[in-house]
């Protein structure tokens, strides 16, 4: 996927770097030490702005065998 999206922007830099937890995501985007980050709420930080960009529902995976498998989930 970052290959597509560097032959369309060749001139963009794309780092990905993992921190972590949140804060400290949030803190590095409140200092400048990087441009855009992913993170859960509340913000920690009032110069900060938070853009929802989906809504994602997760799925678990586990083998068919698992003691959890016949389990509906709960909402």
């Amino acid at each position: 996927m970052l290959n597509l999206f560097s032959a369309h922007f060749p001139l963009l830099e794309i780092k990905i770097v993992e921190l972590p937890n949140p804060v400290q995501v949030q803190l590095s985007v409140a200092n400048e030490q990087i441009d855009l980050g992913l993170s859960v709420l509340p913000l920690v930080s009032e110069g900060l702005i938070a853009n929802q960009y989906t809504q994602a529902d997760y799925t678990i995976l586990m083998n068919r065998e698992h003691h959890l498998a016949g389990q509906k989930a709960s909402n």
